[in-house]
């Protein structure tokens, strides 16, 4: 649009035309709202560069994180004391139950390592698989991140074993494993191959080959 000479004290100024608004350039990244409630994958994340068997990794970790939800509420094993007394047990009860006898330490490590510690991890890898785009430092402080905690959530297993190895030893009580330590136990093995297979996709992805497929026109964003 043609500008119009203003008059101030005299002098005539030249009117500055409005400024034209430009359209704002698209976020590479997801938000963490679009990461937890919505499927969207971010423009150049692991997610639209993997390809072949990687693709798999998202439905191992939703697989994983459905058996680690039937597996802290299932019983994990069944406790028969003096052929009199029977209870089943599961994470969740457990924790529960330890709370009400005021064990709070302990059932503040079983919750920490056994819910808090998968679950932050699961939340994790999705979001190195698809929130970021792949050069980013944030994806690579994830997947450093995901290693600590995969360390650490090995102690709810050993937490687990402990319990069954005190109670088969006990001659006052024997045990019996119910469904919920097996799912508990495949979601501990699909964490674990998830993340083994998430660090070789970006491994991959960062190839001459895969760089390249991944900035042609066709390529998925």
């Amino acid at each position: 649009p043609a500008s119009h000479p203003t008059r101030q004290g005299g002098a005539i100024y030249p009117m500055k035309p409005p400024a034209s608004k430009a359209a704002k350039p698209r976020k590479p990244s997801l938000t963490l709202w679009e990461v937890f409630f919505t499927f969207k994958k971010a423009r150049d994340s692991l997610s639209t560069r993997s390809r072949g068997a990687y693709r798999l990794i998202p439905w191992i970790f939703l697989a994983s994180g459905l058996s680690l939800f039937i597996g802290i509420l299932a019983p994990l094993f069944k406790v028969n004391s003096l052929y009199l007394f029977t209870d089943e047990v599961s994470v969740v009860e457990s924790i529960v139950v330890l709370f009400a006898d005021q064990e709070y330490f302990v059932a503040g490590v079983i919750a920490l390592f056994s819910i808090v510690t998968p679950i932050t991890k699961l939340l994790a890898s999705d979001y190195a698989w698809r929130a970021k785009p792949l050069e980013e430092k944030a994806v690579q402080n994830t997947i450093k991140t995901i290693d600590l905690l995969g360390k650490w959530s090995m102690l709810d297993v050993f937490v687990v074993a402990f319990i069954i190895f005190t109670v088969k030893t006990s001659i006052f009580a024997e045990i019996e494993t119910k469904i919920g330590i097996y799912f508990f136990g495949a979601s501990v093995l699909g964490s674990m191959v998830g993340t083994l297979l998430l660090k070789r996709a970006i491994k991959a992805a960062r190839t001459p080959a895969a760089l390249a497929l991944s900035t042609e026109p066709g390529s998925p964003s």
